[in-house]
């Protein structure tokens, strides 16, 4: 046990220092890390429709539906009529927003560059794969936690008269 608790001191004691480094937060202190989240995920879909901002966002609607109306409102997303489906409104960087996503790239590329300039081949390929089977298991941990539980799909009868 504790092993784990180390692990998670060292994670939950500097993560903003590795997915938030100073330059990044100081770009536009206005954002907040969902915001910032969300422009990058624009970014590389070119458009999201609310649900999926909800979704990749891991925030009820009403939370997400906030995180766009601010970002809209500082111009960096505009709401839009998807191509395919008049109906559907989705969301989608205006130039200042790709602008600024240019800039949060530049700068976190610089810090994985620094990274992987005092690590070894060797180290760089086992974060990788560390990496990768880390985010395997929360994802399996979130796919049980969306399974609904035996107790759940009993069927009832009910007395009709």
């Amino acid at each position: 046990m504790q092993i784990n608790s180390t692990i998670f001191d060292l994670i939950f004691n500097n993560i903003n220092k590795i997915f938030y480094p100073r330059d990044i937060i100081n770009i536009d202190l206005e954002l907040s890390k969902s915001e910032i989240v969300l422009l990058l995920q624009l970014e590389k879909q070119g458009e999201l429709m609310m649900s999926k901002v909800s979704d990749s966002l891991n925030v009820p609607m009403s939370t997400a539906t906030g995180i766009v109306e601010r970002l809209v409102k500082s111009s960096y997303v505009i709401r839009d009529k998807s191509e395919t489906d008049r109906r559907i409104v989705v969301i989608k960087l205006t130039d200042k927003g790709k602008s600024l996503v240019s800039k949060i790239h530049t700068i976190a590329l610089g810090y994985i560059d620094d990274i992987c300039n005092e690590l070894e081949p060797e180290e760089i390929q086992m974060i990788i794969k560390i990496f990768y089977k880390v985010i395997d298991v929360v994802e399996r941990k979130k796919a049980a936690d969306r399974k609904p539980k035996a107790s759940e799909n009993v069927l009832r009868k009910i007395q009709i008269d």
